[in-house]
């Protein structure tokens, strides 16, 4: 049996549910045994799991501890567990883990890439981008990022493209328990929905007006759906009211992983409109939501940007690529969208493309060879 260390500042944040499907998949493998560490522990009650150690708590004998003796919390937490492998998600995970522990245990770190760490960060703060590029070149380090778009990112820091592996994500089995049986008919409102966090990379300003042009000059009744929390919200849901589309755009803080195929499928359309942050240079670096989404039965939308455009491989009659950070596009692809009606029917034929593409059994088979490579 191999002994996967997982480490990660909190587990898990509302957003990071690839974290929790990862562990959950390979908890199902007789020869992988799981253990987290973790700074914060959250979701405990809807993302239970048994091992998960809790690590740098504030308090006198954390104290004593780092100043009187050689070793701190990790340390002891690693050395204890025994591990095969230590497995950081995203890079100042890792760069932490490298840093603290390095190879000395003569245990390979895989550090998982999901976006900012490489896109941004490395950009803003120079000793983690060295400390990244010094990792690639380390044998004993070991990078995965979900897409084309970012490995070749992670290239262009100067990073060694040796040990990097492109291990797109995965979606869990519920989105396609729920599949959507109920379509749009011809001049019924229109449902549209998005998710994710409230932040200027999502683009959800551009939605909102783009919206509420074609609420203005095509269909009253229809409604805007926004799933997510962040920094915007207030000013996301105040863009909403200027625009006198209030009661057409509704704002949900947080839907369970659970409850989230149910609620996607009663809508007509799924709206991806992010785009590449001018201040940070963040793009998207995947798009689960846009994968779940395609998994339950919806049309997508998503912009050309990140790696969105590898989400949905080529455009059909239910996934439409479109420029990003424009209202006026946006209008224009809702109005399209209304009037053709052609894209809200059954999208077997295109869902089980994707679906072949990012199965679990495809996640499962790359990640088992990473970490065994790394092992051997």
């Amino acid at each position: 049996m191999y002994n996967i260390i997982h480490y990660l500042y909190s587990f898990s944040r509302p957003s990071e549910t690839f974290i929790y499907t990862l562990i959950r998949l390979l908890e199902g493998l007789p020869e992988f045994k799981n253990t987290i560490l973790t700074q914060k522990r959250e979701l405990a009650q809807e993302r239970p799991f048994d091992r998960v150690q809790v690590i740098f708590k504030k308090g006198l004998f954390s104290k004593l501890q780092r100043r009187f003796t050689n070793f701190s919390d990790i340390d002891w937490a690693t050395t204890s567990n025994k591990p095969d492998v230590l497995h950081a998600h995203f890079g100042p995970n890792g760069v932490y883990l490298y840093n603290s522990i390095g190879t000395k245990l003569g245990v390979p770190i895989i550090t998982s890439l999901h976006g900012t760490d490489v896109v941004s960060l490395p950009y803003s703060d120079y000793k983690y981008r060295e400390s990244i590029v010094k990792m690639s070149k380390d044998s004993e380090c070991y990078f995965t990022v979900p897409s084309k778009f970012l490995y070749n990112k992670l290239k262009d820091l100067g990073c060694s493209e040796e040990n990097i592996t492109v291990l797109n994500n995965t979606f869990d089995g519920e989105f396609l328990s729920t599949r959507k049986s109920n379509y749009r008919k011809p001049s019924d409102p229109l449902h549209i929905i998005n998710v994710g966090r409230l932040l200027p990379i999502k683009g959800q300003e551009y939605l909102i007006r783009g919206f509420a042009s074609f609420v203005r000059n095509v269909n009253p009744d229809s409604k805007l759906t926004i799933v997510g929390e962040g920094a915007l919200k207030n000013k996301l849901q105040q863009l909403s009211n200027d625009l006198g589309v209030s009661k057409q755009v509704t704002f949900i803080d947080y839907v369970s992983h659970h409850d989230l195929p149910q609620l996607l499928s009663r809508h007509d359309l799924y709206f991806q409109p992010s785009i590449k942050d001018a201040e940070s240079g963040q793009e998207e670096s995947f798009g689960i939501a846009v994968l779940e989404a395609i998994m339950v039965g919806l049309p997508v939308v998503v912009t050309k940007t990140g790696g969105l455009p590898e989400v949905i491989g080529k455009e059909t009659t239910f996934s439409y690529l479109i420029e990003p950070a424009s209202e006026k596009v946006i209008y224009e692809k809702l109005k399209d969208l209304f009037y053709s009606n052609e894209a809200f029917a059954d999208n077997t034929c295109y869902s089980e493309h994707v679906r072949y593409n990012y199965s679990q059994e495809r996640y499962l088979k790359k990640i088992i060879s990473v970490y065994l490579n790394a092992i051997r």
